[in-house]
Order: C-alpha cells, then structure tokens, then sequence
C-alpha cells in the first residue's frame, strides 16, 4: 500500500493527549500502525507523559483517523487544547 505523497506546506502538527497506553507495547502497537495510515506524516507515542505526537497533512480526517485507531486499540486520545 502507498501513501499518497503529502504537499509539505500542508503538513500540521498536533499533539493528541491519551489515557491508557503507558506500557512499551502499547505504545509500539500505536506507532506501528498509526504510521500506515493515509495523512500520517509521522507519529510517536510518548507513553510516560501520555501523548501522541502527530505530524499529519492538515485534515481533521487524519486526526479522527489516529483518534479511532487509538479507540480501537482499547485506549483514548483527544485533541490538546
């Protein structure tokens, strides 16, 4: 599967604040998968201080995409505001 290649003026950061993944595999799961999804530029888990550190291509579809995956695995993650 390729990703589409992303304009990098349209690449946006985020961060996502999460509860739940704290352990190594957790947060190696999330990463794994959530690099394959389309708009992810790169994300990493940093499961000490529960976040999701995203670099995406700017749509808010992108973000719901990560914030399902994140879901899905038995976890929460939201916007930081």
């Amino acid at each position: 599967m390729n990703k589409t290649v992303i304009d990098p003026s349209q690449i946006r950061h985020i961060i996502l604040d999460t509860t739940g993944a704290t352990c190594s595999n957790c947060s190696r799961a999330l990463e794994h998968v959530g690099k394959k999804l389309e708009g992810v530029v790169s994300l990493r888990v940093d499961r000490e201080a529960n976040f999701i550190d995203l670099d995406y291509d700017g749509r808010q579809e992108t973000v719901d995409s990560v914030i399902n995956l994140v879901g899905k695995l038995g976890y929460d993650a939201q916007v930081r505001v």
